[in-house]
């Protein structure tokens, strides 16, 4: 004989009306009512009075500075050095005197009307001590304090975070500027021990000044966070409750944040309502508790049981309940739904760490000092034998710097992102004269496709790195072709090429989970878009020691769209 399926969804309803909604209807509506209405209105509360508190001490220390700044700047000794450059030592005297009165203390720098920085020791580049000539004529144009955000080192591993300054005028004549950079370490000393999990202070751009979390600031040092409903935002994977408040004196604001609400006081309050609530449900809930049924019961605890396991974390505590009904099917699916989850995870865990590689990689490629240095310097030389080859390169390297540093835009056209490699080439065969060669092969009908951008960067860096050993010259030939459904894009070039044993441990660790070694630009290309698109797409090497290396890169197209 079969097995008998009870039904047990109707067995529930009947049971859930008949027994449990009173009680249940009153248990959420005075718990939620009393707990959610006290702990938003605490955290709340308690954001605001931190913010409050917070804008009151920043505008206390400007507020002292600024007073400061206007008793240095009728200083004749601070008018007597600007003038003639005379007696430092009572320039520095009084500065010091100043400063050690502060809570905030700072570098304090004097500079010329042409924006020439006189020495400061505290700083640990020199070169930062002068001024640019935009920056100069913002200073010009006010009489007032000036507050900026900027970041510069000093030694022993310290920063400044706050630029101050203020002209210096002699019979109505700027003779030059006050300026002092505000150390990082004093104004989070200033922070330690407030009530908020998390404490950030901006300009008006929303330009991170100061934070007692690292984990604030997005592209561009800009203070990020996803907005929930009013006060209620998202940062990182927490929620949090900001209040935001804005120094009304000065470009500055402050956001606090609170996580949670205060568990002590919410303990005792669920003490109290749980005693009083408790003595009223017990009598009824203990008359309709004996209804239900023992097998329902265990079925019930076994099911809970699981998912507390499931909420600390654990994906291995499969569940069995033999009942015939849906709560066997129930734990099927939670089964099947352990096993999801932790093969998602994995997926999900190694897609994460392989795009935060590749976001630090981009980054940093965007401003990599050896290029840069390489191409000044070629810039430099080849301004006293060609002029108008000079300027050329100028703009090649203005414009792949515009491109790259454009951090909005993830995707690009072929057309623009090959336009890019084609300079980004240009500006090496400049650098090799004629060691260098390089082809762009892209047809007209696939410049509108969008791809990752600097997707084949990685490539044309490896070939170029790689190409020139144990030889002068250089070909390197892009080509980019549509194959059914597929996006070719093929990197060859004519350089010593790779020995047969390295390049078969090149390919071996393509399909590793993770890779620490070098060559990490071409496997993070190939594993983003073997994670993203699965194991029929990603980068295939073909290499003859001797000839060259041909590196193969395949992408799916969408069907009807123009996008990989």
């Amino acid at each position: 004989m079969s097995k008998k399926v009870r039904n047990f969804k109707e067995q529930t309803r009947v049971l859930f009306l008949k027994y449990t909604l009173i009680p249940i209807i009153f248990l959420f509506i005075v718990f939620g009512i009393g707990l959610f209405s006290f702990s938003a209105w605490k955290v709340s509360h308690d954001a605001e009075k931190v913010g409050e508190t917070t804008v009151a001490d920043i505008s206390k220390v400007l507020r002292n500075y600024e007073t400061g700044f206007d008793e240095l700047a009728k200083n004749q000794a601070v008018i007597n050095y600007l003038k003639y450059k005379q007696h430092s030592n009572k320039v520095f005297a009084a500065f010091y005197a100043f400063n050690s009165q502060q809570q905030v203390q700072s570098v304090f720098q004097l500079v010329d009307p042409q924006g020439q920085g006189l020495s400061s020791a505290m700083l640990e580049d020199s070169t930062s001590l002068d001024i640019s000539s935009y920056r100069l004529k913002r200073w010009s144009r006010s009489d007032q304090l000036i507050i900026e955000a900027e970041t510069k080192n000093l030694a022993h591993n310290k920063k400044t975070v706050l630029l101050l300054s203020q002209a210096v005028k002699d019979q109505g004549e700027i003779i030059g500027y006050l300026v002092v950079r505000l150390k990082d370490e004093d104004f989070q000393r200033m922070f330690f021990g407030n009530k908020a999990d998390v404490l950030v202070v901006t300009d008006k751009y929303d330009r991170v000044i100061v934070s007692n979390s690292n984990s604030v600031k997005g592209l561009m040092g800009k203070f990020t966070y996803e907005r929930e409903h009013g006060q209620r935002v998202q940062l990182g994977n927490k929620a949090y409750y900001m209040n935001e408040q804005v120094a009304m004196a000065y470009p500055l604001r402050v956001y606090s944040l609170i996580a949670s609400p205060n568990y002590q006081e919410l303990f005792i309050f669920y003490v109290l309502f749980t005693t009083i609530s408790s003595g009223v449900l017990f009598i009824l809930l203990h008359y309709l508790s004996r209804r239900m049924s023992v097998q329902h019961s265990m079925a019930l605890n076994t099911m809970m049981n699981a998912l507390d396991h499931l909420k600390s974390g654990e994906l291995n505590n499969y569940v069995e309940i033999p009942t015939g009904d849906e709560f066997e099917k129930l734990a099927h699916r939670y089964n099947e739904m352990l096993k999801s989850l932790d093969l998602l995870l994995l997926r999900n865990q190694e897609l994460t760490y392989i795009l935060q590689r590749d976001e630090i990689r981009f980054l940093q490629s965007q401003f990599n000092p050896h290029f840069l240095f390489n191409m000044l310097e070629t810039i430099r030389y080849t301004m006293r034998v060609d002029e108008e080859k000079a300027q050329r390169i100028i703009l090649t390297l203005s414009r792949i710097l515009r491109y790259s540093i454009n951090q909005g835009e993830q995707h690009a056209t072929l057309k623009k992102d090959m336009d890019y490699i084609a300079d980004y080439l240009k500006l090496h065969a400049y650098r090799y004269n004629d060691r260098l060669h390089y082809k762009v092969n892209l047809p007209d009908d696939l410049h509108d496709i969008e791809i990752p951008k600097l997707l084949l960067q990685p490539l044309v860096e490896n070939a170029i790195k790689y190409g020139y050993e144990k030889q002068l010259q250089l070909m390197i030939t892009i080509t980019v072709e549509q194959v059914g459904e597929e996006l070719h894009l093929l990197v060859v070039d004519n350089g010593h090429g790779i020995a047969p044993e390295k390049l078969r441990e090149i390919t071996e660790t393509l399909h590793e989970p993770l890779n620490n070694g070098d060559r990490i630009g071409v496997y993070n290309t190939h594993r983003k878009i073997v994670l993203l698109h699965g194991e029929n797409y990603g980068l295939t090497i073909q290499s003859q020691l001797g000839e060259g290396t041909s590196v193969r890169l395949v992408l799916p197209i969408a069907k009807g769209e123009k996008h990989v």
